[in-house]
This record gives structure tokens, C-alpha cells and sequence, in this order.
């Protein structure tokens, strides 16, 4: 039987996209453009690297990952509509990498300018009796805050220039801010301008948990642009806790690459600590017990471990948000594990991804083994990478075979090593430490 489909009526492709930004960091490119138009409806866009199609679209935003450090790439983007009619490319936006053995110092800007520096409440002068909250100087010039939003309400980073600020002839106030702590923190810049009338700048700036930002600060609305006080109002984005909060440097009129590289080195997992390590996986049953000591993290195993319990040390990447962290900048996990047992143990990692927790799993490899299966000798330690974007990995989807890349890294819920013994193995107790924990660009 011959079947001839019908051709498609509609011959037209989309405009090009226009507009195309490209803002790189290390291992990373954030693409955005201005949306094409068609007779029917655009149903997407296919990004390209140099070329070469890197990936697609439905939106006009994408994150080009996997890039080299210090490397400069060219970006176009054209957009497709259901009858895979293409349009012509955008424009080209070219944009270099940083330098991952090189990264740049944050400068303080004008923080630097003042040394009177003090907590403000609410935007209210500088109190007589001092705050709960302290500010400290970080070595690079900025500043560093210490508040208990339990016990005291809107403390702010404030100061009163001598000489009222003349921000005239700038569009635009800059900051970088690190929110270190494990919920988000909302900052509202505001100022008391030359006749001391209070202006908020914009809305609050929310800083998501354990996250660096670049933010840019409409100056629109400052018609008056002398400036008596600067403030930085902070409140959390949930209910009251004590934490910090390091505001790294007020500038203006910054281009939106601004320190890409250093801000993708400070939200980089460089040690065990980023993560609490604390979460209890039901999956692990041969526990004795596990967490972090300082930088190790670490798992006392019992001598009921077999082919079907398991031991284990786990930690959501986020608790309690409901989102994961997004490892996309990021090539692998590295570490080293140590087995202080007697007897040898068979070790992986797993990282559980998106909402339904999806399990993927290896052992990863090491310089001179490049097999998937970890096992460790007793008194044994070596060092070992878990590559993402390598055939290693074994899920559900796999049927449990070693042979596809990690999916859902841009949503990381979990991360666990696992312990077990070899098939019909018996062990002893033990534990197992591991080591020089970090995310590598």
C-alpha cells in the first residue's frame, strides 16, 4: 500500500530573530533575544555555536553550557514554525568566557568612597544605642552584615555621604551581593534624595539561598539625583532567621558580563559544607550512622549491608524550597573516598533530579580506572570524577546499565554516595570518608 501525505500549505518561514545578547561566564553563555513573528505562529528557535546547531528553544532565552573556560564563541539564533519552515539568522553576539585559574577581583566601588558606614533601621538615622545587626569590612572593601531578622526588623546597610552623591549621569546603580544563607533574602535599595525625600529604586532584589547576584538598580525614578543617604533594606523571603549577607560593591552603569566569572566561582559547590548533608534517605537501611565533620563527609556502615541494603550518606540540595540546584555551569563532582574498613566496600554516587527525585547513578572513574564500578580495597582511598556530560550513568531509563549522560541538571534535588557490598559479598562494619568534595567548571 503506497500512502501520500499532503504537502504543507505553508511556505512562509518566520522573521529572524533580533536583538541577540549573549552573556557568558565560565562554562556558560545566557542567550536571550527578541521574538520572531509568523503568518501561522512560531514554535520555536535553534541556537548555534560557531555554526552548529547547540540546542532549541520554545522560549527567547537559553543557556548554552558545556563552553571553555578563556574561549571566545559566536551565538545566531533562527526560529522555526510547525511546517519546519526556518527563518534567517539574528544577528551574531559574540562573547568570551572567564578564565577558571584567573578570575577577577570584584572591585567595591563606591563603597570604598566611605568609611561611615553604619546599621540603619529602616531607613531611619543612625541609631544612638547601636542594632543586633553589625557590619564588618570583607578584605576585598566590601561590606559584611551579621542580623537576626527574628529579634530585628529591616536593618539596612546605610550611609550619609558628607557631601550629598551626584548620580546625574548615570541610567543605572549596580551590586553584587552574596546571599549565603540556606533561605532566600530580599534587598530593597533606597535613598534620601538631595531635599531628603525617600525614593525605593526599583522592587526588592531577591537573592535566592547560598547564591551570588549582579543586580541592576533603575535610577529613573531618582529625579532629584543628589543623594543624602544610601540605604540597602534587608528582610527575608519567609519568616525571620539570623544569617549574613555580604554586599561586594555598588557601581554604575556595569555591562551585564560584569564579573560573570567571578560570580560563577562564588556560587561554585567548592566543598562539602555548601550542602548540610543531613537528609535521611529511606533507601539506606544499613546505616550505623553519617552527616559532615567539618569537611568530610562521611558514612559508619553496618555489617548488615548485602545485595539488598544498602548504607548511605545524602543531602538535598536545597531543603525545603521545593526546587533543586541548577549545575548546568558545571562538568562533574569530584572527591576523594577512603574506606577504613576492613573489609572492601563498592561505593557511587547518586544524584536524584527534578520533582519526581529520579535516580541516576556511577561510580565514576578515576585517572587509571575508567571502568563505572568503585570498589575500595580495605584502608584504601582514591580519587575519583563524575562526569556529567560522560556515558556513566545508569537510571530506571537505562534499565540499569552504564551508558547515558546526566539529565535534569538544571534541577538537582538530592545528592547521596552510596555504599554496598560486591554480589554475594558479606562486609564488616566500617566507614567510609569522603574528601576534597567539590563541583568542577
Amino acid at each position: 500500500m503506497k500512502i501520500t501525505t499532503l504537502e504543507s500549505f505553508d511556505k512562509t518561514p518566520p522573521t529572524a530573530p533580533t536583538g541577540l545578547k549573549a552573556v557568558a561566564a565560565i562554562t556558560t553563555a545566557s542567550l536571550s533575544w527578541t521574538a520572531s513573528t509568523d503568518d501561522v505562529g512560531v514554535a520555536g528557535y535553534h541556537i548555534y555555536k560557531d555554526g552548529v546547531l547547540a540546542g532549541s528553544s520554545t522560549t527567547t532565552s537559553y543557556v548554552v553550557s558545556g563552553l571553555e573556560g578563556n574561549t571566545t564563541y559566536a551565538f545566531t539564533v533562527k526560529a522555526f514554525d510547525d511546517a519546519n519552515n526556518l527563518s534567517a539568522p539574528s544577528n551574531a553576539a559574540t562573547a568570551s568566557t572567564g578564565d577558571p585559574a584567573n578570575v577577577q577581583t570584584i572591585k567595591p566601588g563606591i563603597i570604598a568612597d566611605y568609611t561611615t558606614w553604619y546599621v540603619g533601621i529602616n531607613g531611619a538615622d543612625k541609631p544612638a544605642s547601636g542594632t543586633v545587626a553589625t557590619l564588618t569590612r570583607l578584605a576585598s572593601g566590601g561590606l559584611d552584615m551579621k542580623f537576626n531578622l527574628q529579634t530585628e526588623n529591616y536593618p539596612g546597610f546605610q550611609v550619609d555621604p558628607a557631601t550629598p552623591a551626584n548620580w546625574r549621569s548615570y541610567n543605572k546603580m549596580n551590586i553584587v551581593i552574596t546571599n549565603p544563607n540556606a533561605k532566600e533574602i530580599q534587598v530593597q535599595p533606597i535613598v534620601k534624595d538631595g531635599a531628603w525625600e525617600w525614593v525605593e529604586l526599583g522592587p526588592y532584589i531577591k537573592i535566592p539561598a547560598k547564591t551570588t547576584v549582579l543586580a541592576a538598580v533603575p535610577l529613573e525614578g531618582l529625579a532629584n539625583k543628589e543623594v543624602n543617604r544610601m540605604i540597602f533594606r534587608v528582610q527575608s523571603g519567609s519568616s525571620g532567621f539570623a544569617g549574613s549577607l555580604q554586599l561586594h560593591t555598588i557601581d554604575f552603569d556595569l555591562a551585564a558580563d560584569a564579573y560573570a566569572a567571578a560570580i560563577a566561582e562564588m556560587n561554585r559547590p567548592n566543598k562539602a559544607s555548601y550542602y548540610p548533608w543531613n537528609h535521611v534517605d529511606s533507601a539506606f537501611t544499613g546505616n550505623v550512622s553519617s552527616g559532615l565533620d567539618g569537611e568530610t563527609i562521611f558514612v559508619n556502615y553496618s555489617s548488615s549491608i548485602s545485595d539488598t541494603i544498602a548504607a548511605g550518606v545524602a543531602t538535598e540540595t536545597k531543603p525545603g524550597l521545593g526546587v533543586g540546584d541548577d549545575w548546568t555551569p558545571y562538568s562533574s563532582v569530584s572527591c576523594t573516598l577512603t574506606n577504613t574498613g576492613t573489609k572492601a566496600i563498592h561505593v557511587s554516587l547518586v544524584l536524584r533530579s527534578g520533582g519526581g527525585w529520579v535516580w541516576q547513578e556511577t561510580g565514576g572513574q578515576t585517572d587509571t580506572d575508567l571502568t563505572t564500578e568503585r570498589v575500595l580495597g580495605p584502608g584504601e582511598s582514591v580519587d575519583v570524577t563524575y562526569a556529567f556530560h560522560s556515558p556513566i550513568w545508569k537510571s530506571a531509563a537505562t534499565a540499569w546499565v552504564n551508558n547515558a549522560k546526566v539529565s535534569g541538571l538544571s534541577d538537582i534535588r538530592g545528592i547521596a554516595f552510596k555504599v554496598y557490598p560486591g554480589t554475594g559479598e558479606q562486609v564488616s562494619a566500617g566507614k567510609l570518608s569522603i574528601t576534597n568534595f567539590q563541583l568542577n567548571f
